[in-house]
């Protein structure tokens, strides 16, 4: 079962090594760990871990309108791919935002 946590600045290493995977870098432009810390300590700006049977799996970013109507779904990243944790973790971020 998919759950998402907030993400913490000890993640970071994590969320860069899974950015740099071949098989996601030919889908994003994968952050330094710099770049990953100035966003992360943006207040407007959320970092959830996706967790998959009590392991990190991922994790997804999403920035909210200074209004607290919306959310922009920036960034999701999973290391499994094709095992269907992304599409779960697009329903429980849905859940999360409501």
């Amino acid at each position: 079962m998919v759950k998402l946590e907030k993400a913490s600045m000890e993640d970071v290493p994590k969320m860069i090594m899974m950015e740099q995977s071949p098989d996601t870098t030919n889908f994003i432009i994968p952050y330094s760990a710099s770049e990953h810390r100035s966003i992360f300590s943006d207040p407007a700006v959320l970092y959830l871990r996706v967790i998959n049977d009590a392991e990190f799996a991922g994790f997804i970013i999403l920035a909210f309108d200074p209004d607290g109507l919306s959310a922009e779904f920036r960034r999701i990243v999973i290391s499994d791919k094709g095992t269907g944790i992304g599409q779960q973790a697009i329903k429980a971020m849905e859940l999360f935002c409501r």
